[in-house]
């Protein structure tokens, strides 16, 4: 039977079950979710490397990679271990956690919007040339477009990746000498492409989830918060499952969602309805078989 290995950030492997874990079910025990939170795209090409190291990834398998955002900062330390993996991930280097780590003087030495552009297009154009000469089914998405540049927004409050109302432009209008990178990655392989992720939150805006305020736990959405709740910036399951179809669709399977994935979806959705905050929201999740068989893998 084919293997299902997906890769990503918090957009495929979360706190309630992802579109990754949704089509999983279809695949019985044969299905890896390898996609971790907070993981920028070095992270996610070195994982894809080790995966394949490790588990020898086949021509009858299938890889689906969602990737990240382009101002990431990924470091490995094996010495220390944060909930099954080395790697330090909390997201955008303009992040308020990451505050302490990449100060001005960090970013001033270090940082470089184009640089970093470079660095992703070089992991996603390595992978397409892995998976290419492995001869497997594989698909790419990404949680915000990567095409466009703009990004960079340093404001720590917003996280350093809201787009908000930015004027964004394409990377290769913006600097022609990079239009190869447009070439070998969309337009070669523009059948392997589906939409971001993200797009569907704007859309389906009605079924994202809030939450009560805890003061105690959610001090950082603080900026998000209204008449005492808070908007949840990750797609809800249901929103998850609407990408999905998208995306088997886009495989060409048949668009449609199995038994199985429907009474996932309804038990979390009812859990959600049965809790008031985030906190609650997580320990009721524990309870469920998707938690109990859920695991970190790799360095």
């Amino acid at each position: 039977m084919a293997r299902l290995f997906t890769f990503g950030c918090s957009f495929t492997n979360y706190n309630w079950p992802s579109w990754a874990d949704l089509l999983g079910l279809e695949y019985g025990g044969f299905y890896y979710n390898w996609g971790y939170a907070g993981l920028g795209n070095r992270a996610i090409a070195e994982r894809l490397a080790e995966c394949h190291a490790r588990m020898n990834i086949a021509k009858d398998d299938i890889v689906i990679i969602q990737w990240s955002s382009a101002i990431r900062h990924d470091y490995l330390r094996t010495d220390k271990n944060n909930w099954g993996t080395g790697w330090r991930t909390q997201g955008s280097i303009f992040s308020k956690e990451n505050a302490k780590i990449f100060d001005d003087k960090w970013i001033e030495d270090f940082w470089d919007e184009k640089a970093y552009l470079i660095h992703t297009l070089n992991h996603i154009t390595s992978s397409i040339t892995m998976l290419e000469g492995i001869g497997c089914k594989w698909m790419m998405t990404s949680m915000n477009d990567l095409t466009k540049i703009g990004h960079d927004a340093s404001d720590r409050t917003f996280g350093g990746e809201y787009q908000g109302n930015q004027t964004l432009v394409n990377f290769w209008e913006a600097d022609p000498n990079l239009r190869f990178y447009k070439e070998f990655i969309w337009d070669q392989y523009s059948d392997h492409w589906v939409d971001p992720i993200i797009n569907v939150i704007p859309e389906t805006r009605e079924l994202s989830w809030t939450f009560n305020f805890d003061s105690n736990r959610d001090i950082e959405k603080t900026f998000r918060v209204k008449n005492n709740k808070w908007e949840e910036a990750h797609p809800t399951v249901t929103q998850h499952a609407i990408w999905l179809l998208e995306l088997k669709e886009r495989m060409g399977d048949e668009s449609l969602l199995c038994q199985e994935q429907l009474d996932l979806i309804k038990l979390v959705e009812e859990l959600k309805t049965s809790t008031k905050t985030f906190k609650e929201f997580e320990d009721s999740l524990k309870g469920t078989e998707w938690f109990i068989k859920r695991q970190y893998r790799g360095f």
